[in-house]
């Protein structure tokens, strides 16, 4: 009897482990989302005691969404010094979503976009380098750069 207890006790984890086996098609059973896609349009050039006009379309599957809940833009400059607030952005043609905000100083400025489409939001960033970056601008693009990988090689 002693020696059935071993063969008995693996036979019986071999069932219970096999039990617990990977569905192939899990991902299946996810909902699947398409994203929205904005694409940022600036100006070529930036003038002095100009407002200039962000433009963004919002795309999902390749197509151009034109039923859009919300879209607004928020332009910041990285050193504190201007905030547009959050203003809400006009529709053009074609479904291009637009605002205007100085851009009188020189410096890294940050555009924000928050748009959402049913239940869906995206409140994508993106940098703009107007002019010449002053030394705190460099300073802290170089503390957002990813940083390299060290390899430990040869250590153990």
């Amino acid at each position: 009897m002693s020696n059935k207890i071993p063969v008995i006790s693996f036979l019986f984890l071999c069932l219970l482990l096999s039990a617990c086996s990977l569905n192939e098609n899990a991902v299946d059973l996810y909902e699947q989302q398409d994203p929205l896609i904005p694409d940022i349009t600036l100006p070529a050039t930036f003038s002095d005691n100009t407002e200039e006009e962000i433009k963004v379309t919002l795309t999902q599957n390749g197509s151009i969404i034109k039923e859009v809940d919300t879209v607004e833009i928020e332009i910041w400059k990285q050193d504190g010094t201007y905030h547009s607030g959050v203003k809400k952005a006009q529709l053009g043609s074609l479904g291009q979503y637009s605002v205007k905000a100085p851009f009188d100083k020189d410096g890294l400025y940050v555009v924000q976009i928050k748009a959402s489409v049913e239940d869906k939001m995206i409140m994508p960033e993106q940098q703009i380098i107007v002019g010449e970056l002053s030394k705190s601008d460099r300073e802290y693009l170089q503390q957002q750069a990813p940083k390299p990988m060290q390899s430990h090689e040869g250590h153990h």
